[in-house]
């Protein structure tokens, strides 16, 4: 419902979506616990499978070959590119006595999405159907989260004390208005919300999104494997 290619390489111009969502549990009562972390990448990039190259190709971006390589380029890590391990051995963890999840979905930053249309800029009934599907997905994204569980992380599992409940706030904290509302009737509000989308032109995508990897990420890996097999 958001997002940011923070390993674009465009600066402020990358794309930035700002979220529609924002769901934090927070610990109460918390003491520090010493425990390490590490952002762990499931294809074991090392850094000796680098370095790496800026691209000529602003799309490609980096090149695993100097040959190929931009002109002046600079030797880079594969960290610098998102790619690699990152291991954290500050304090990361916490003992608490129990959470609190507050979760949100702004209709206030939906009423901005817009959805253009081939033959005229905007609609307001296809905008509407639009954020109408949008919101639905939330809400039932949220939901079904929670009717599936949390496991945090391994010794880190939060069960609820009570059922969640839905609140919709008005122009005021005055008019607040209360549902108790299951993953399953969310679900069916979005495919209610799906089908007044294609009503208005704006359909589901049905086929899978096949993602293969090209050369370079291929390269790094095997150079990540031998590495490993040579005892490097």
């Amino acid at each position: 419902m958001g997002g940011w290619d923070s390993h674009g390489g465009g600066g402020p111009l990358v794309a930035k979506l700002p979220r529609l969502i924002t769901s934090e549990i927070v610990g109460l009562d918390a003491k520090k616990a010493q425990r390490g972390a590490v952002k762990f990448d499931p294809m074991d990039i090392r850094k000796d499978a680098g370095p790496l190259y800026d691209s000529k190709d602003p799309v490609r971006r980096f090149e695993t070959e100097k040959a190929q390589a931009a002109p002046k380029s600079k030797e880079r890590k594969p960290s610098e590119i998102g790619l690699g391990n990152v291991p954290n051995f500050e304090d990361r963890g916490a003992v608490i006595t129990e959470a609190l999840q507050t979760s949100l979905i702004s209709c206030t930053a939906a009423r901005r999405l817009r959805f253009e249309k081939e033959d005229k800029p905007y609609d307001e009934s296809r905008d509407k159907a639009g954020r109408i599907a949008t919101i639905a997905l939330g809400l039932y994204g949220l939901l079904a989260q929670m009717e599936t569980g949390y496991y945090l992380r391994s010794g880190c599992d939060l069960i609820p004390v009570r059922a969640p409940k839905l609140e919709i706030i008005g122009r005021s904290l005055e008019e607040i208005d209360t549902y108790e509302v299951t993953a399953t009737e969310a679900l069916e509000a979005l495919n209610r919300g799906l089908e007044i989308a294609a009503e208005n032109g704006l359909f589901w995508r049905a086929e899978k999104a096949v993602v293969q990897a090209d050369e370079r990420l291929v390269t790094l890996v095997e150079r990540s494997r031998k590495s490993t097999a040579g005892g490097e």
